[in-house]
């Protein structure tokens, strides 16, 4: 049985060793983890649908499995592990009515670190935290990414309205 990763490619069913809808939280890192072989083999043309895939089920945990598989990031593990903290908690606050506690400011320039790295998956990440949260983009911020030279950044980004 073959997976449709995108309209041009597919992979066995066995290569994506995936896990059905009783993916539990204990069994996140190993469900990511799983997709290792495509990309391993895909590397930086890693199929734009399961990088999609990946950024909406997974959220942060997906640049791991990118870190650690593509490895281009000059941020450490922690540096990032902070970042997303910050611009989720930021986030939750802001979406729960307790935007006098957010730290928006700091978010916006962890957000602007994450834009700026090497890696296109670190970018890519910073495209998901701006689809998803429509009060983290400025005009800057998303022009910057919609002009990205990597094509997994750049046509994502595409998307972003900076209006909503």
């Amino acid at each position: 049985m073959l997976i449709l990763i995108d309209r041009y490619q597919a992979v066995p069913w066995a290569l994506t060793n995936m896990a059905g809808p009783d993916v539990t939280a204990d069994r996140t890192s190993e469900t990511v983890f799983s997709y290792g072989p495509i990309i391993r083999r895909f590397g930086k043309d890693t199929p734009p649908a399961l990088v999609e895939y990946l950024y909406r089920e997974y959220n942060d945990k997906a640049w791991f499995v990118f870190d650690e598989l593509i490895g281009d990031s000059k941020l450490t593990s922690s540096q990032f592990k902070w970042a997303s903290h910050l611009l989720e908690t930021t986030a939750w606050r802001i979406m729960n009515k307790f935007k006098e506690h957010a730290e928006l400011r700091e978010s916006l320039q962890e957000l602007v670190v994450l834009a700026n790295d090497e890696a296109w998956y670190t970018r890519r990440y910073a495209v998901h935290v701006l689809i998803k949260y429509p009060f983290f983009r400025t005009p800057e911020l998303v022009k910057k990414l919609q002009n990205d030279p990597h094509p997994l950044v750049r046509e994502r980004a595409k998307y972003i309205k900076i209006d909503d």
